[in-house]
């Protein structure tokens, strides 16, 4: 997965993109309830996925939106849908 990261931001800090790396395997994990192993492997296109989020979302920790001379940015605070999505049907549940 860090060979993928590294092929979509180039010149990227590898202690950055190894921890966003980390924390998105963490929400993957904790989503789905799965081990991280399984994670791993049947998961990794939607770690890989929220380790870019989570790369583009560094230094902006703690914001909703900005706006600058009339241009605004809104931050995502959660796995966007289309990833929840997919991840749902790798859920556990538990009786």
């Amino acid at each position: 997965m860090i060979e993928d990261l590294r092929m979509i931001i180039p010149g990227a800090n590898e202690p950055e993109l190894l921890f966003c790396l980390k924390r998105a395997t963490k929400d993957v994990v904790s989503y789905t309830k799965q081990d991280e192993s399984y994670c791993s492997v049947n998961l990794s296109e939607y770690i890989v996925d929220l380790a870019i989020i989570r790369y583009n979302r560094l230094n902006t920790e703690g914001l909703q939106s900005e706006s600058y001379s009339g241009v605004s940015n809104a931050f995502l605070n959660d796995i966007p849908e289309d990833i929840k999505k997919a991840l749902r049907s790798h859920r556990k549940c538990y009786k």
